[in-house]
């Protein structure tokens, strides 16, 4: 806007910390270590310290700690950890200055739905004495990944559940989480994102949109210990750059019959599981016998989703692909979430012969997204 005043160093700062890229760089039960990632610090310095010159200006800092774990569901006993920086990593031509920071917990605790343990980030951004922001972020270190043409969560194979949201609405996360039931959702808000992180409830994002607007969505969900899974329907071709959006969250694509965008494409257009190298985890670790893998360092997708009523895509899937396969089919509203899981067994059954499904996925026969 013409005339509008330009940002103050309190105002920039504190836009950087809500922007910060936190990442879980190592997972094991023996240690989680986070990096905490911020870009654009010069102009922090530079507002700061008007009319000193570049060279001599105070370098800003990063600092916080991470303290936790603590649970809704358990007795806890805390405790913090400092950030240490890892140092500044100078801008290029098409690229800002960041700093980076990291902590490594001991012993962490894992986010799961029965023990849905989260830690707090505490960040502050300072120049000299000054400190210009802080900002507060709650952490799931949850421990799911793909293992060949399986899911691994917490230490065992793992089969995916999950029915729409609106085929049981209303009800309260509490009966989700006695039914063992993931809730599928389309593009979640942060409320229930954040509510379902501290309950314990896995949540399947569902969203679809250009890649910028994929990436910023993956970018919020992200920051969420509940959302575990995305299914993914771009417009557009999709670059690396989605999966460091995405953190740890297992992207998924819908092929087939319900997806326009990728209805005809061969199981060999999609990256195999075998090129991923994942980071090992030490022995004795929690999932020992499935590594955690480095999240950007993955394809796209990871996984695949089929609808139950095309016999001949999932024929073809299940006999070329090394990914993960899925299946889905709709239903009519359910009077409980016992229900809703209920029609995810019916469904197991029904597809029960077709090969090895990583999961299971049951969707209103109306559209979610309109509830």
């Amino acid at each position: 806007m013409i005339g509008a005043a330009p940002p103050t160093p309190e105002q920039l700062a504190a836009d950087l910390l809500d922007a910060a890229l936190v990442r879980v760089a190592e997972l094991s039960s023996v240690v989680a270590r986070i990096q905490v990632e911020l870009p654009d610090l010069d102009s922090v310095a530079g507002l700061s310290e008007a009319g000193v010159p570049r060279p001599h200006r105070t370098a800003p800092q990063l600092r916080g700690t991470i303290d936790g774990p603590f649970c809704e569901h358990a007795s806890t006993l805390t405790a913090a950890v400092a950030l240490r920086q890892i140092g500044p990593r100078p801008g290029n031509a098409t690229e800002l200055a960041t700093i980076a920071c990291e902590a490594a917990i001991p012993d962490p605790c894992f986010w799961t739905p029965q023990l849905p343990h989260r830690y707090r980030l505490k960040l502050e951004l300072a120049c000299g004495n000054d400190v210009l922001a802080r900002h507060e972020r709650w952490l799931g270190l949850r421990p799911l990944s793909v293992r060949e043409r399986g899911f691994w969560f917490d230490g065992a194979g793992w089969v995916l559940r999950a029915t729409d949201r609106s085929l049981v609405p209303g009800v309260e996360l509490s009966h989700w989480r006695e039914a063992h039931l993931a809730m599928l959702v389309r593009s979640p808000d942060d409320a229930l994102c954040e509510a379902a992180s501290q309950f314990g409830v896995l949540l399947v994002a569902d969203i679809a949109g250009t890649s910028q607007q994929i990436v910023e969505q993956l970018q919020r969900l992200s920051r969420h210990a509940a959302v575990g899974l995305a299914i993914v329907d771009p417009s557009e071709s999709l670059d690396f750059d989605v999966r460091r959006a995405a953190g740890g969250i297992i992207l998924i694509q819908r092929v087939g019959k319900t997806s326009g965008a990728t209805a005809g494409l061969s199981s060999s257009a999609f990256p195999q599981v075998s090129s991923v190298r994942p980071q090992a985890l030490p022995s004795g670790a929690t999932g020992s016998a499935g590594a955690i893998p480095l999240y950007e360092s993955q394809p796209w997708p990871q996984a695949l989703l089929v609808d139950a009523c095309d016999p001949d895509q999932f024929a073809n899937l299940a006999a070329t692909s090394s990914l993960p396969l899925l299946v889905e089919c709709t239903t009519e509203a359910c009077a409980s979430t016992a229900a809703a899981r209920s029609a995810c067994d019916t469904l197991q059954a029904d597809t029960a012969g077709r090969g090895h499904i990583a999961g299971f996925l049951v969707r209103a026969a109306v559209d979610s997204s309109k509830h």
